[in-house]
């Protein structure tokens, strides 16, 4: 699982086709070979632990194997097609 900066809506919309993801972005390994994108701001392997399936949908839990963050970057978010980043609420 990869993480984008804020910045990376363009990468974001290219990994929407199943066909060019890996095709797109510079690349690199964690320790456990799973592929990470230089570019990312987070990233995880997992070993999926439990699997639900719920309607036409399913969920898996996995177990962080390895993990790498970068501090102090803007997340990119996407919800209902568009994208955005985090703001803090204050209180």
């Amino acid at each position: 699982m990869n993480v984008l900066r804020e910045a990376d809506q363009e990468l974001a919309q290219i990994f929407a086709d199943m066909e060019a993801r890996y095709a797109a972005g510079e690349w690199q390994e964690l320790s456990t070979g799973a592929p990470m994108l230089k570019r990312a701001i987070a990233a995880c392997d997992c070993e999926i632990v439990d699997r639900y399936e719920i309607g036409t949908h399913h969920i898996l839990i996995g177990r962080i194997i390895d993990q790498m963050v970068q501090e102090g970057m803007r997340s990119l978010l996407s919800f209902d097609r568009r994208f955005g980043s985090f703001t803090a609420l204050d209180g």
